[in-house]
């Protein structure tokens, strides 16, 4: 008698538990909504700002990478880049090149927190961002690009980080008489919306440290928002919108743009 009792008494706490972790579950799954609908909004905000389409330069931004674990500190990458933009008189944002690049980069991981990355080498060809029609037929400019950067992310609370990133390049430009140092930080928040599915908004911001001419020492500054989908388990996927105010070196007006962008990375099995 004593001994059902008591198996009455586990069997009412373990129904107990189990409908605490129903209802955890559910006002976890509840969070992630809501904040998923927070980020569609602050990426509609982003994505629809004053002036878009209407003033600003339309662009399509594409980079392709793959990605080969030297150890389990160590990473080699090579990546090509492609990116497009609207012309003169109308707004394709597929209607004319705007860039191509090979880089290489090393990554180092001293810690967990800490990843520090290498470019020994990158090529860059620029074409000129069209604001009248001589533009569209202009020849590319060459650049040879040597970088080395720093990124730091820490976990907040729940699935949200900081992350803070700062680099410094070393530009040779064909159609510039001066070498150009730049130094760029980007700061930003990061939402886990689950395991291999991230949601990043931030803020970077581009300043010539040498090299240019008075007037220009902020380059440009980019206000940008993606997700990041690991689709497979050598396969991730970025897509988002960024937002920029440049001001060109050879120009006194800033430029606005509204750059689509899709990065693809594929890990080269060991």
């Amino acid at each position: 008698m004593v001994a059902e009792k008591i198996h009455a008494a586990l069997y009412v706490l373990e129904q107990d538990d189990e409908r605490k972790d129903v209802k955890a579950s559910q006002v976890s799954d509840n969070m992630t909504i809501s904040v998923l609908k927070l980020l569609s909004l602050l990426t509609l905000i982003c994505f629809f700002n004053a002036d878009v389409f209407a003033q600003a330069k339309n662009n399509a931004w594409f980079r392709g990478t793959m990605a080969y674990k030297v150890s389990t500190q160590l990473t080699a990458d090579i990546e090509v880049q492609h990116r497009r933009q609207s012309g003169f008189t109308d707004h394709m944002i597929l209607g004319h090149n705007l860039m191509y690049s090979l880089r290489t980069w090393l990554h180092y991981l001293p810690a967990n927190e800490l990843k520090i990355s290498i470019s020994p080498f990158a090529r860059f060809s620029h074409y000129r961002i069209i604001e009248k029609a001589e533009d569209e037929i202009y020849a590319p400019g060459k650049e040879t690009r040597f970088s080395i950067a720093a990124l730091w992310q820490k976990g907040l609370f729940a699935r949200f980080s900081l992350i803070n990133r700062n680099a410094i390049e070393y530009r040779m430009l064909s159609n510039q008489s001066r070498n150009i140092v730049r130094w760029r930080n980007r700061a930003g928040l990061q939402y886990n919306i689950k395991p291999g599915l991230s949601f990043l908004l931030y803020d970077e911001v581009f300043v010539n440290a040498a090299g240019v001419q008075p007037g220009h020492l902020v380059d440009h500054n980019r206000l940008g928002t993606h997700f990041e989908c690991k689709c497979l388990s050598q396969l991730k996927a970025e897509f988002g919108y960024i937002y920029i105010n440049r001001l060109p070196l050879s120009g006194t007006n800033w430029l606005k743009e509204n750059n689509l962008m899709l990065n693809i990375t594929f890990d080269l099995p060991n």
